[in-house]
């Protein structure tokens, strides 16, 4: 209805033509001949995909032939890779470069021609349009590019949001979700389950890239998740990732700090055991990369103090500490912050030894 009714405004400015209902139904069959031989997948045998994709196709053609089309086109291709509800439009502003009026009118435009709805700078779109979308993108080998795109852009907007970032994740979770070979499973109830699961098999991001997305996770993400107390969810992040980042990048500090966030989460479950092997093999490589004077290398140890210390291994959590204190008092001096928190961490230990003088 979109279609006929901005047709028939442009046929009566010109000649006082009408465009009607029988002259859109003209063009659909038209356009459904032409896709006849197209590859459609096997769940679109009751017609819905078929029907949506040429109703979208004459669209797309319109959208095209008006101000900022190809724009649109690109936001509209991009949202397929999202969560198809509560897309913040804010999202979008780096392809207009920050051009917000700009922005909102690409967006009027999709909501004219009824690609999307939109409400308070919210966006919603049809599942069945999505899926169209994803398989026109498909077939023109557009696939690796556009979900890279909408990724980044997702990435962008997380770290730019001081408040809330809760509303980006669902589109996050879904973009890397096409990201991975399973195409066809959409994960419907739990945002970080399996984020990264086979990220890179389809090599969808270079090193860089991976690197820029490994920060990401581990500081925002990693915070958001274990605030939550979504223990479970985010452990399984961090293998994933970690996977991936020893074959792709071998012992990259973003490495170490994706294990050293593992271990950290196994001690809040209270895992202990495996906690502090992780502990050690990354201390393994910080004393050898960096050296045992390195504040990264005092901190891992640090860390593995305190899961002694939850074990009840007080004479060995006080031994490290005691290391870390001669380092930090001849490296740091003994007013420095970290030499004063070791000294603390040490009066906690005597305390839990019943040791009070």
């Amino acid at each position: 209805m979109a279609y006929i009714k901005h047709t028939d405004e442009k046929l009566k400015n010109v000649d006082e033509q009408k465009f009607e209902i029988i002259d859109y139904l003209k063009r659909y069959k038209e356009n459904a001949r032409k896709l006849l031989n197209c590859h459609f997948p096997e769940d679109s045998s009751n017609c819905y995909i078929k029907t949506t994709f040429i109703i979208w196709k004459i669209a797309i053609e319109k959208i095209k032939q008006k101000k900022h089309g190809q724009l649109a086109l690109k936001i509209l291709e991009t949202i397929a890779y999202f969560g198809s509800d509560n897309i913040p439009t804010k999202i979008f502003l780096e392809l207009v470069k920050g051009n917000k009026e700009k922005m909102d009118s690409i967006l009027q435009l999709l909501e004219q021609y009824s690609m999307v709805n939109l409400e308070k700078e919210i966006l919603n779109i049809h599942r069945l349009v999505q899926g169209v979308i994803r398989l026109r993108l498909k077939e023109q080998q557009k696939e690796k590019k556009t979900l890279r795109k909408a990724l980044k852009l997702i990435k962008t907007s997380i770290e730019e949001e001081s408040i809330d970032i809760s509303r980006y994740l669902p589109h996050a979770m879904s973009a890397w979700n096409y990201a991975s070979n399973d195409q066809n499973k959409l994960l419907k109830n739990t945002i970080f389950n399996r984020l990264f699961n086979r990220l890179l098999k389809r090599q969808i991001f270079d090193e860089n890239e991976l690197v820029e997305f490994s920060e990401l996770i581990n500081n925002k993400l990693y915070n958001y998740i274990t605030y939550q107390g979504g223990y479970a969810f985010v452990i399984g992040i961090l293998r994933d990732l970690f996977n991936i980042q020893e074959r792709v990048l071998g012992e990259h500090p973003s490495t170490l700090t994706t294990r050293n966030n593992m271990a950290s989460v196994l001690d809040k479950q209270g895992k202990y055991g495996e906690a502090l092997r992780i502990y050690q093999d990354v201390l393994n490589i910080k004393e050898r990369v960096l050296g045992e004077e390195h504040p990264d290398t005092l901190m891992t140890k640090h860390n593995m103090a305190i899961v002694l210390m939850r074990q009840g291994k007080y004479d060995e959590a006080l031994g490290i500490y005691q290391g870390n204190l001669k380092i930090e008092e001849h490296v740091l001096g003994e007013e420095h912050p970290d030499t004063l928190k070791t000294r603390n961490n040490m009066a906690l230990v005597l305390d839990n030894q019943g040791k009070y003088d």
